[in-house]
């Protein structure tokens, strides 16, 4: 499996952003199954 995500680092403030301008980077990170995988519930709510 693997995990793709691009995001933007909003700290900046949203006028900071300017899509025509950002650079696009892509990191993909090749997950174990144990990362995505259901964990089993306790039954506490």
């Amino acid at each position: 499996s693997l995990l793709m995500r691009v995001c933007y680092d909003w700290s900046k403030g949203a006028e900071k952003h300017n899509p025509s301008t950002a650079k696009t980077n892509i990191f993909l990170h090749s997950v174990q199954e144990s990362d995505v995988k259901g964990k089993p519930r306790t039954g506490k709510k």
